[in-house]
Order: C-alpha cells, then sequence, then structure tokens
C-alpha cells in the first residue's frame, strides 16, 4: 500500500518530517505494510537551498496546489500562524483529506471549526506535535487514561522559558543576557514575544484542557502571565528559601468550573516538576483512579516533533485516529471560568523600599487588613543609600486581596522599584 503525502511548510520541523519519513522507510514498509511517497511540499520560497533530497517538481508555491490534489491522501500543516493555516486545513478536509498539524494556535482558536469539518466530511485531524514536542501527551489523555476523570493537570509545557529560568540561576545573569543567547542558539524566536509572554503556553493548556474535560475551551479565558519580570535576585532568593521557578501551565476542574491559568510558580525542590531543565518539558496529571502520573521529555526543535508529526501519520494510516477532537463527547456547550481573583495561592513578594522606621510595620499592616496572612519576612539594607529589601511568603490568599494590599503598598510612597510577585506551590497546591 502506497499512502501519498503534502506537506505545507518546510521549515525546521518540516525537514524533520521528510528526514524521519526517508530514514524509515524501510521499516515503513517491513513492519506495518505501507509506503509513504512525498508527492508535494509548497513552500513560500521555491529557489531557497535545502538540507534534504527531493524528487525534482515536488517543491511547489502554493498551499491549495497540496490542499487540492486529488492524488494526495494527507496533508500535514506545519506552516504555523492562523490565517492561512486555517484555509488550508479546512479546505483539505473538505477535499476528504486527512490532516495532521503541529499548529497549536489555530487548534486553539479554531478547533470546533476545524474538526467539525472534518466530521462532515468523513475525515480526521492528528495534532500530537501541537503540544510537548515528543512527549505522546495527547494519546496519553485520549486513549491511555480515557478511564479516568481527570482532576488536574499542570506542567511546563514551553522550552523557551523553561530554559531561560534554567540558566539565569544556574550562570548568575539575568533575563535580557539570557535571553539573547537563547535566540542565537535558536531556543527562542527573533520576536519572542509568545513564548516568554505566556502566550504559547495558554495555547497548548487551551487544547489539553479541552480533551481533558471534554469541552470547547476559549482561549480568552486563560489567565496569562509571563516571566519578563523575573530577575535574578528572586531566582536567587526563591532558591534559598527551596524553590525552583518554572512557568507552568495549570488547568483544575471542580464543581465551581474551570481553573484555567498560566504564571511563572515557585515550586518546592522535592516537587517532581522541579528539576525539570532547559528545554525540556513535564506534565503532570491526576486522575481519579490512576491517581498522579508524570510525563517528560523534548518539548521541541526538529526531531522530537518531528516524531509527533510522523506518528500521527502512521496511525492515520493504521486507522488510530477519528475525527473527535475530545476524549469523550463535549459535557457542555457553557463552561464557568473561574476568574483569577477568586482563586487562593501563597504568593513571593520582594519590594525594595526606603529605609525609614515604620516601613515594616505598615507593610504588615496592610497586608493584615486585607486578609493576608505573612508566613516568613526577609529584610537586609541595601547598597544604595537609605534602600532596604524586604521579602515576603504568604500563606494562602485570593489574588484579589493579595493585589489589593500589593495596590495599596505602592501608592503609599515607600517603595522604590516595582514589586515582584510569583505564586508560590505548597506541595500538591497549586
Amino acid at each position: 500500500m502506497k499512502i501519498r503525502l503534502g506537506l505545507i511548510g518546510l521549515g525546521t520541523v518540516g525537514t524533520g518530517v521528510v528526514k524521519a519519513i526517508q530514514r524509515q522507510k524501510s521499516f515503513f514498509k517491513k513492519s506495518l505494510g505501507f509506503e509513504i511517497e512525498i508527492v508535494k511540499i509548497a513552500v513560500k520560497n521555491t529557489r531557497k537551498k535545502r538540507d534534504v533530497k527531493l524528487p525534482k517538481g515536488v517543491i511547489v508555491n502554493d498551499p491549495m496546489l497540496v490542499c487540492n490534489d486529488p492524488n494526495i491522501d494527507i496533508v500535514v500543516e506545519l506552516m504555523g500562524g492562523e490565517t492561512v493555516a486555517k484555509k488550508v486545513v479546512l479546505q483539505s478536509l473538505k477535499q476528504g483529506k486527512k490532516v495532521v498539524t503541529a499548529n497549536k494556535a489555530l487548534l486553539a482558536n479554531h478547533a470546533k471549526e476545524c474538526f467539525e469539518t472534518a466530521g462532515k466530511n468523513d475525515s480526521c485531524i492528528g495534532f500530537e506535535a501541537s503540544c510537548a514536542g515528543g512527549i505522546p501527551l495527547i494519546k496519553c489523555l485520549r486513549d491511555g487514561l480515557i478511564a479516568n476523570e481527570i482532576i488536574h493537570l499542570y506542567g511546563i509545557l514551553n522550552g523557551t522559558c523553561n530554559f531561560i529560568l534554567t540558566q539565569m540561576l544556574e550562570r548568575d545573569m539575568d533575563f535580557p543576557v539570557i535571553l539573547k543567547e537563547a535566540q542565537e542558539m535558536g531556543y527562542a524566536e527573533a520576536d519572542p514575544t509568545f513564548d516568554i509572554e505566556g502566550i504559547d503556553t495558554a495555547h497548548k493548556l487551551t487544547i489539553l484542557a479541552s480533551i481533558a474535560y471534554g469541552v470547547y475551551v476559549d482561549f480568552r479565558n486563560i489567565y496569562i502571565e509571563g516571566i519578563t519580570k523575573i530577575s535574578i535576585r528572586d531566582l536567587q532568593a526563591l532558591d534559598e528559601l527551596g524553590y525552583n521557578v518554572k512557568l507552568l501551565a495549570l488547568g483544575n476542574f471542580s464543581k465551581k468550573g474551570l481553573d484555567l491559568r498560566v504564571h511563572p510558580v515557585a515550586i518546592p525542590k522535592d516537587h517532581p516538576l522541579s528539576p525539570v531543565s532547559g528545554a525540556y518539558n513535564a506534565v503532570h496529571i491526576r486522575g481519579d483512579i490512576v491517581e498522579d502520573i508524570m510525563l517528560s521529555g523534548p518539548g521541541a526543535g526538529m526531531d522530537p516533533t518531528a516524531s509527533a508529526v510522523v506518528g500521527d501519520i502512521v496511525d492515520i494510516i493504521l486507522g488510530k485516529i477519528n475525527e473527535s477532537f475530545h476524549r469523550t463527547s463535549p459535557k457542555q456547550t457553557k463552561v464557568n471560568y473561574i476568574p483569577i481573583d477568586e482563586i487562593k495561592c501563597s504568593f513571593y513578594t520582594r519590594l525594595v523600599v526606603k529605609d525609614h522606621p515604620g516601613v515594616l510595620a505598615s507593610i504588615s499592616s496592610v497586608l493584615a487588613k486585607n486578609k493576608v496572612s505573612i508566613l516568613a519576612i526577609h529584610q537586609q539594607k541595601l547598597s544604595t543609600k537609605n534602600q532596604a529589601e524586604i521579602i515576603i511568603t504568604t500563606h494562602k490568599a485570593t489574588n484579589k486581596d493579595f493585589y489589593k494590599a500589593i495596590n495599596v503598598i505602592k501608592k503609599a510612597g515607600y517603595t522604590v522599584t516595582e514589586p515582584i510577585c510569583i505564586r508560590c506551590a505548597q506541595k500538591d497546591s497549586f
């Protein structure tokens, strides 16, 4: 049996997919009983030198030539973005073709339309590569944990941010320096906004929460906070207090509704997520039967992502992927999202203040008046004249009460710089 493939995009991941298919050609034929032929690849620049050998005529400059080719069985969308990618995916599905995509932004914002189109045209979409690179996370949620209600999931879903935070602490360097290095090494894009501001992680959380909780999650209802305000001083201070800082995606399901957020979290060093370093991803899932499991591995890059893409291609050929986006039929059309203000967390805050009598007492009083209980206070005089650093960790308080207190402190006139605030995990409480 010969399966004819069309690719849209031949960047890092596309090149990895072509190389993987060429490398596994003999294995597919001998062990699985089929051949994969790459018929067309649509690219922006047909003259660009490529790192793969391809037959003459395979490279084309129009994605629609791939979508509308009657000889192509599976279309692999690897171009990124939303507008053109959505058009490509929908047109391919309407032509009855199966689709594989690594496009998390597309699925986070248009999954319902894409999967309904797949269902109407007896087709399907493979999207394992959209979340956590080479980790079979989506397959685990949809298939391996099908007997479980998912109570919560949280994890490190952006290798760029994890690399930056790891390197800052290990090498005693601040954010801008490590970001520049990450860009030079290919870990961060020239415009890193989607990564460092948490948007990429939120796209992935939208997909995972939709699958886990049987709803179409609205990306706009996820609270998002990036890592740009975190300094080496904060990482060092939290390290001394027994924490490592990670940018986490958090999803919790309860009778009240869905608590979905992306923000930095100070994680105790004895938690399994805490030592996950560099560009690696890791996700912790709690099911009502299996209890706690954690998946970890390379979350991005040519080979890990290509592995997931080619895995979806093989699963489609073997009939293992259906038209559904969810693990089960969607539970409800209306979703109650719990606002960030109502979520209770423990907090770390670092304040640089004027070193005057009564400042610490005033800060303690403001926190108490706003229902924020102090766990510990660390104060030291700074080398800068008449300034002191105050580091406070708190017991659990609502985000609304904590940030109300911080705003009162800022307006009091004794803070010298913007207060830095990071939520802290306590054991299994995030």
